[in-house]
């Protein structure tokens, strides 16, 4: 019975994990011992990297997640990311709302990288954060690397047999370190972008996906995850990669492809 409860909730989790991935807001712990929560997914693949560091949330405090996580967003952090070849501190707090762009949730607020950050696979980086006089330390090995198989890069499928239940059959290669995978699903058409919430999990490295509906380019991506990433998402742990703060410091390879949807 036991096993089955636990099974339960971990497929309740992966379901959240499936809306949570790339808008996380880990800042309402259970057992408040410390002060601060860091939400850091280290992508490979990814031009410009999205993480967030914020304060607790008071036991007298209402939290309204879509309207008011970034009133607990903590700006002054020092932050150093390094391994024995590299030694990286050129970050800054990236303000959506300088671009007139307003998410629907108010994470508007988030810290990126202000110059070229060149990450590896199958690597190690460790980071070093200062805030408030106190640090956060943590340390992730990036998942080795991996590729698309299927589909190959601008090749067309009918919308109609899609739609028909045929689907769209993604399969990719192993990476052999990755605890599980993640994909998106984006439809460009013209200056508009159809289906951005449209996601999927799996441990599998093939899966047959539906869920297209118009025409245009559609832009796979796929994303290999540690187990710091799922550590604290799967398996429920407050701290995962990190010592410090509550959350995560993980990392993801992203690969890419985009075919046409006639």
């Amino acid at each position: 019975m036991i096993f089955k409860i636990k099974t339960f909730f971990k497929l309740i989790i992966i379901i959240l994990l499936i809306f949570t991935y790339g808008c996380e807001f880990d800042n309402v712990p259970e057992n408040k011992i410390l002060s601060e929560s860091l939400l850091f997914n280290l992508v490979v693949g990814k031009e410009n990297q999205e993480f967030y560091i914020y304060r607790i949330v008071n036991d007298d405090e209402k939290v309204y997640y879509r309207y008011s996580t970034d009133k607990y967003f903590l700006k002054d952090a020092s932050i150093i990311l390094y391994n024995d070849k590299m030694n990286f501190n050129s970050f800054f707090v990236k303000n959506l709302t300088d671009s007139n762009v307003n998410y629907y949730n108010k994470r508007n607020l988030y810290y990126s990288n202000s110059e070229k950050l060149e990450l590896y696979p199958n690597t190690n980086y460790k980071i070093d954060i200062s805030i408030n006089n106190k640090h956060i330390i943590g340390s992730t090995t990036t998942p080795s690397d991996f590729n698309i198989i299927f589909p190959t890069p601008n090749s067309t499928f009918k919308l109609k047999d899609i739609e028909s239940g045929k689907g769209l059959t993604i399969k990719w290669g192993k990476s052999n370190s990755a605890k599980g995978y993640i994909g998106k699903v984006f439809i460009h058409k013209g200056n508009s972008i159809i289906g951005k919430d449209s996601q999927f999990i799996t441990q599998d490295t093939i899966f047959n996906y539906t869920q297209i509906h118009s025409t245009g380019k559609a832009e796979i991506n796929i994303f290999a995850y540690d187990k710091n990433y799922h550590n604290h998402f799967i398996e429920f742990s407050q701290s995962a990669g990190i010592e410090g703060a509550y959350g995560y410091f993980g990392s993801s390879i992203k690969k890419s492809v985009t075919v046409n949807i006639k």
